[in-house]
């Protein structure tokens, strides 16, 4: 049977929905006559509508086959894996498809790719999604924590056996919103021990500008005063920052990934743009920096032939920088931590740090309130005068004696 325009019109469609309080493109058929109806779920934070039309455009496949009632699909091809409603499908074959589906331009698609190569798929193989339980899962992270690291000495950090883990559970998840399985097993994470992000202590970051080349000191004002990625330093152009108002400003609304020497735009982490304000200090800076040529598509960091900086630019210039003035390793990382805890330093509320580093949960900013001790000692140091009003009004004074009650009994207990 062959589906026309109209009834493809009428009996499949692509629409935003909810799965259990989460953001979804609902893909779903119907067949008037019949008993064909399949309804597919896609996460509307990591698959976009064209991924959602592609799915619709292999059921609409599937549901013209005249052979789909007949028998099952036995092709080899990954994309028509996810047409069967069945958990019996191959973990590595829904692990082929599950890559294809994703945005390579998107934040941790390499993670992603490399956990499933050397990992995932190694393990689970053609195990049936179906088949895999808590146990297998539990399995899975005792031979990740036991056994050597590939090329290396020692055994992997609990942080990357949870970064495999987190790709596991996103493969099914996925699986269980497309209906290949009726739940997803528990995945128990190792746990991590939390340290406070690192970054410069007070005067560093003058022997960091004093040690780099005065060409290149602006880039590093930048980052210390915007608290900007590496990414977003790289393809900051003209037109993304306001310096003619009275109130400058930077508009981060890209960044660029380099992967094997190609540079490709892409949106900002999770997807979110975000307003910097610029400090008079750093606006000046900036408009001394501009040259007279400079249109306002153009870079505003470039190397000398005008294009995109060198992939290891910045880190070179802070590690060489830092080794010289501060006989230390100095990440690029770092300059962000730095802005991140002067802010909270000089007292800027956490919401509005949390916008300008750009953060998705207000948690991961709160952790640079904790980078120095001293931080807060002077509100602490008010709330003395309450006690001292309450230890003037019972009497006060260390001598125990003196906080009786006049004209109280003594009591045996007392007298003790």
């Amino acid at each position: 049977m062959h589906c026309t325009i109209r009834e493809r019109s009428n009996q499949m469609s692509v629409r935003k929905s909810t799965l259990r309080g989460r953001p979804v493109w609902l893909v779903e058929v119907k067949r008037d006559k019949g008993n064909f109806h399949r309804r597919r779920f896609l996460d509307r934070r990591h698959f976009l509508k064209t991924d959602a039309l592609a799915i619709e455009a292999q059921l609409l496949a599937e549901f013209s086959s005249s052979k789909h009632q007949e028998t099952p699909c036995n092709s080899n091809n990954p994309s028509e894996s996810l047409a069967r409603a069945s958990g019996s499908i191959p973990f590595s074959a829904f692990a082929a498809q599950f890559l294809n589906l994703q945005d390579p331009l998107r934040t941790g698609f390499d993670n992603k790719q490399r956990n499933m190569n050397l990992h995932l798929i190694p393990f689970f193989g053609d195990t049936p999604l179906k088949n895999i339980s808590r146990m297998m899962v539990d399995q899975f992270r005792v031979r990740l924590r036991t056994s050597p690291v590939r090329d290396r000495s020692g055994r992997r950090k609990p942080k990357t056996i949870n970064n495999i883990l987190t790709t596991l559970r996103t493969v099914l998840n996925l699986a269980y919103e497309y209906e290949l399985i009726n739940r997803v097993p528990t995945i128990k994470k190792e746990p991590v021990p939390k340290r406070d992000p690192e970054g410069l202590a007070p005067g560093e970051p003058e022997l960091l500008l004093e040690a780099t080349a005065p060409e290149w000191r602006p880039l590093i004002h930048t980052a210390l005063l915007t608290g900007l990625r590496r990414g977003e330093l790289y393809e900051l152009r003209w037109r993304d920052i306001n310096l003619d108002c009275e109130d400058p400003f930077i508009r981060v609304t890209r960044s660029v990934v380099i992967k094997s020497g190609t540079y490709r735009v892409k949106s900002t982490k999770g997807m979110r743009g975000r307003t910097v304000p610029l400090c008079t200090k750093l606006a000046e800076i900036l408009r001394r920096h501009r040259l007279p040529t400079d249109r306002p598509d153009d870079l505003v960091f470039t190397e000398d032939s005008g294009g995109y900086m060198r992939e290891k630019r910045l880190y070179r210039l802070v590690v060489d920088a830092g080794a010289r003035a501060l006989s230390r390793h100095v990440r690029p990382h770092m300059l962000r931590h730095t802005f991140a805890s002067r802010a909270y330093q000089e007292g800027v509320p956490a919401q509005v740090i949390q916008m300008w580093l750009g953060h998705a949960d207000i948690t991961t900013t709160q952790r640079y309130a904790h980078v120095r001790p001293e931080t807060g000692r002077d509100l602490i140091e008010r709330l003395a005068p309450l006690t001292a009003a309450r230890e003037n009004r019972v009497g006060g004074g260390n001598n125990r004696g003196n906080n009786k009650i006049e004209g109280a009994k003594e009591t045996p207990s007392s007298r003790r």
